[in-house]
């Protein structure tokens, strides 16, 4: 919550409206980090461990990924992270089938691929999902080198 509170002031535009803020885990209502007027935004303040495997980790920013995506708001999507380069290498790897990542998600798994069958879209691999999402993702501590 607090990492979020501190980003805000940075990150907000001029005449940008927060319409909701989710400060506590399990984001409720559209489940959603941030929605403003102009943008809806996930955080992720962990920090990959070096030679462990990170799985945990991985799942969850991609299932966030898959929200912001999945979202019917026509707004910029961003994704806050650190090691923002070890997130866009996870995401761009050609070998990762998004269904496996996805398993243990509760559901969002179904959800893509009803949404992807719908608008008739194919897609196997995570990395096909990252490119069609339109979801930039920015490093936490770029945003807080503007302190």
């Amino acid at each position: 919550a607090s990492g979020i509170i501190k980003c805000l002031p940075l990150i907000l535009e001029d005449n940008e409206i927060i319409e909701s803020l989710s400060l506590a885990a399990g984001a409720d209502g559209e489940g959603i980090d941030l929605v403003t007027n102009k943008r809806i935004a996930e955080f992720k303040f962990s920090r990959w461990q070096d030679k462990v495997a990170n799985g945990s980790r991985k799942r969850q920013v991609f299932a966030d990924l898959v929200s912001l995506y999945l979202n019917v708001r026509d707004s910029k999507k961003e994704l806050y992270v650190y090691n923002a380069d070890k997130v866009l290498s996870f995401f761009k790897s050609e070998k990762a089938q998004w269904k496996n990542v996805l398993s243990k998600s509760g559901g969002l798994d179904k959800r893509l691929e009803k949404f992807l069958e719908l608008n008739n879209v194919k897609a196997k691999y995570m990395n096909e999902i990252f490119i069609i999402s339109k979801v930039k993702v920015i490093d936490i501590d770029t945003v807080f080198l503007r302190l």
